[in-house]
């Protein structure tokens, strides 16, 4: 998962923690499979998607793919993306995704990160 040590003062850097976000949906639906006697849901999403400042005005825009570590732990490998992208050009991403977090956790009534006024 990603995180950042040192916030920039202003910045929105919650630690992402979509990995596990990702492997707990899975196990609430699955749990919630047993309960209605249905079979074991799988998730379509073993993995997840970061965007990291880097400095200079670029970020680090990653996706990281478990499902064939998921699937045979003992041999499987996981898959990384790793896109260096100026960061002009993913600032609107970076606030739809953590937005996205936002409105998932505490509904769509949140106080969503905006753009810092110059």
């Amino acid at each position: 998962a990603c995180s950042a040590m040192l916030p920039k003062q202003g910045m929105p850097h919650p630690k992402a923690g979509e990995f596990a976000w990702q492997m707990g949906m899975a196990v609430a639906g699955n749990i919630r499979a047993s309960m209605c006697g249905a079979p074991d849901e799988q998730p379509s999403i073993r993995g997840g998607h970061c965007i990291i400042e880097a400095g200079g005005d670029s970020v680090l825009d990653i996706t990281v793919d478990l499902m064939k570590v998921m699937m045979n732990p003992a041999e499987g490998t996981l898959s990384v993306q790793l896109r260096p992208t100026p960061s002009k050009d993913m600032a609107h991403e970076k606030l739809r995704w953590i937005n996205g977090y936002v409105k998932a956790l505490y509904g769509s009534q949140s106080r969503y990160f905006s753009p810092a006024s110059k």
